[in-house]
């Protein structure tokens, strides 16, 4: 019985453990991005304009205040009683300690160097000028119940008295960036739509920075509505999850095997009729077996998103997730072929699949 050299052994062994891991790396990407556990929630939301309060600090499951020049820094409240007046005109004075500030009123309104448009909540970092440090304003939202939750809204320049300004805005889940953005533009809002997994007793805090000069108050616009989903998002949400998987296993499976035939010198072909040769490895996807199995991985992941007459995803669900796109057909085609599930899962394969064998698949 002739036996197999340890070489080939080894080689085979480390080929199998090395697609394993490839595969099983490409599925936890995929599923961080899409996937999210199910539960029993009741549908909640909650708007920072219409439940804001100049009255109470804190004010249900919101609070207003400061982080001293650090995200670690402890959270403090903002107690100053002379910020009862959020809707009058020309409010501030520029050395009152950090804002979070409403306009109540329908009609914008100017202070010294920033303003609000009609119902707007404001928040006005603190710049020392002494020592160059910052206090962040904070708008802080305490997490009620744990589960999935959308998270929409936008930050906005309000300097009034220069061209644009330099603070930075974030959103914080328990004091560590999920978002940031720049606002510099008045009304160059600057959107977000997030999905997060949130446990009950967690902190998302909404946060400005102030740049420091030539500018020393900044002032940027908030406003988030937060809502934690339903039983039909969170099963949705799954059916995303499950589809992903699905797309990226089989996908990336055939394109790593087509790889590995390719450079033990195996003739593969573009045709089904075997004509044309494949003459580089970046032509893997184009390899017609590989083509059909990633053909039928997008159709089985559209079934599970939306099989006719037992569909899991509706557009008003999707649109309530914060994922990649709005609507079902938006997320994955009916073939199954395009989408912005589909197009990200590829890229998250081409990325792999060049760090692990130098092959450019998006350039065939």
């Amino acid at each position: 019985m002739m036996r197999t050299p340890l070489s080939v052994i080894d080689r085979t062994t480390r080929r199998k453990d090395c697609l394993r891991w490839q595969c099983s790396f490409l599925v936890c990407i995929t599923v961080w991005l899409f996937a999210a556990s199910a539960g029993e929630v009741v549908a909640q939301t909650h708007d920072l304009q219409q439940e804001f309060s100049t009255a109470q600090n804190p004010n249900g499951l919101w609070s207003y205040g400061s982080l001293d020049n650090s995200f670690d820094a402890p959270f403090v409240l903002n107690l100053d009683p002379r910020l009862d007046q959020w809707n009058n005109a020309n409010i501030f004075d520029w050395f009152l300690p950090t804002h979070v500030t409403k306009n109540s009123s329908d009609q914008e309104q100017q202070g010294l160097a920033a303003r609000w448009l009609p119902f707007e909540v404001v928040l006005v970092p603190e710049f020392n000028v002494a020592d160059g440090t910052s206090r962040f304003a904070v708008v802080r939202f305490s997490v009620p119940a744990t589960g999935l939750y959308s998270v929409v809204g936008f930050f906005g320049a309000r300097k009034n008295t220069v061209p644009q300004m330099d603070a930075d805005a974030f959103i914080l889940h328990d004091q560590a960036p999920v978002f940031s953005t720049s606002p510099s533009l008045f009304r160059d809002d600057k959107p977000f739509s997030l999905s997060l997994m949130l446990t009950e007793g967690d902190t998302l805090d909404f946060v400005a920075t102030n740049g420091g000069p030539p500018q020393t108050t900044d002032a940027v616009a908030v406003q988030a509505v937060i809502e934690l989903l339903n039983d039909d998002a969170l099963d949705c949400q799954d059916a995303i999850g499950k589809a992903a998987r699905l797309y990226l296993t089989r996908t990336s499976r055939a394109i790593l095997r087509c790889l590995n035939k390719f450079n033990a010198g195996r003739a593969l072909f573009l045709d089904e009729t075997k004509t044309v040769q494949l003459t580089a490895a970046s032509q893997c996807r184009d390899e017609f077996k590989t083509a059909a199995s990633i053909q039928t991985a997008g159709e089985k992941a559209r079934f599970k998103v939306a099989a006719p007459g037992r569909e899991r995803c509706v557009d008003a669900t999707v649109s309530s997730l914060g994922i990649c796109d709005v609507t079902v057909d938006g997320l994955i085609d009916p073939t199954g072929q395009s989408g912005c599930l589909i197009g990200e899962t590829d890229g998250a394969v081409n990325t792999v699949v060049e760090a692990a064998y130098g092959v450019n698949l998006s350039n065939p």
